[in-house]
């Protein structure tokens, strides 16, 4: 860093019924104070000021997580709008990164006709897993799920600037737990497999049924 700045850090597990944290260790070179706080989501957030100059981050952890399958979500319903915990419709409000006002009229053109619940969360996954591209170097900072949209194509956002650089091949190749940061990131990246669409329609489904967020 060119001079001190002030930074949050989103790395500790968040421990619920489901998922507890065995055990962790963060540390910093040089050593600089830590302020921990939690979100309005209750995820575990670090605050620290980076001095200037060259600053290294190591977070480790092992998280005890069950290892039976996720539950079927096809047969969720859809809960109306009114009947939603008043606590969790902030996650339908627009937001910097998904503008759901802007898709809101797509959205209805594209997914208004299939069956509420269950099914309409997967038959949104299929249609991304159908129209949108995979492809490095097509995201920026400012890129929205607007752009994704109407370009078809996008990607996770580049974070050089937090001194992580992916390795495009090893990207290409994953099998099981794999390394996919270069060997000059400053930040190590590890791909664990596990079934991201799955993931997204259970909380989808928990949010329509009127569920707490995951």
């Amino acid at each position: 860093m060119s001079a001190p700045t002030t930074a949050t850090v989103q790395v500790r597990p968040r421990s619920d019924a489901r998922h507890q944290l065995v055990t962790e260790k963060w540390a910093t070179e040089p050593a600089v104070p830590i302020d921990e706080y939690s979100d309005i989501y209750g995820n575990p957030i670090k605050r620290l000021v980076m001095p200037a100059g060259p600053l290294f981050l190591t977070y480790d952890a092992v998280v005890a997580v069950p290892d039976e399958p996720d539950p079927d979500a096809l047969a969720a319903p859809q809960a109306p709008v009114d009947e939603i915990p008043g606590e969790i419709l902030h996650f339908t409000l627009p937001s910097r990164y998904c503008l759901s006002d802007q898709l809101m009229s797509t959205a209805w053109e594209l997914f208004g006709n299939t069956q509420p619940g269950g099914p309409r969360v997967q038959a949104i996954c299929d249609w991304v897993q159908g129209n949108i591209a995979f492809k490095y170097g097509t995201s920026n900072p400012m890129t929205t799920a607007v752009d994704v949209y109407q370009g078809r194509i996008g990607v996770c956002r580049d974070l050089e600037w937090a001194g992580l650089r992916l390795d495009p091949a090893r990207n290409a190749e994953v099998k099981g737990e794999t390394r996919v940061s270069a060997d000059d990131s400053r930040i190590e990246v590890w791909v664990v497999p596990t079934n991201e669409e799955l993931v997204v329609a259970r909380q989808a489904a928990a949010l329509m049924a009127g569920q707490p967020h995951a």
